[in-house]
């Protein structure tokens, strides 16, 4: 595999992926920017950064808006991650949301802040 070709493997994983994690969001902001999205992740990012990591979001989800609203793109907050009973924390989430600023950066980088985010690939679902 040349460089080019693992250039070109890794923007086109960047397109599906940012596209697909984010149906729910673009389909509500049909006419939104990538620059949008990524206003829209750093809000989320900073309404849970108010909180402490070990915070478990069940507990704060009323009082959140921005990241209210990411979170519904998960298993519902009162659901436990895994069969162990273990809750969601604001650190936990907080991972998804730096990895996803940071996916959608790389988009920024290559295909410029005006890019629309309607025209990111997304998975077909039934």
């Amino acid at each position: 595999m040349t460089v080019t070709t693992s250039l070109n493997s890794h923007r086109n994983w960047l397109l599906k992926n940012v596209g697909d994690n984010h149906r729910r969001w673009i389909k509500e902001n049909k006419d939104a920017t990538l620059g949008d999205l990524l206003e829209y992740l750093n809000s989320v990012q900073d309404e849970l950064t108010a909180y402490d990591e070990d915070v478990v979001l069940a507990d704060i989800f009323d009082e959140l808006v921005a990241a209210a609203d990411y979170l519904d793109d998960f298993i519902p907050v009162e659901e436990p991650l895994d069969d162990d009973g273990e809750m969601a924390t604001v650190e936990y989430r907080l991972a998804n949301v730096e990895e996803d600023i940071e996916y959608v950066e790389e988009l920024i980088d290559e295909l410029g802040e005006e890019f629309p985010v309607s025209q990111l690939p997304q998975v077909k679902r039934n």
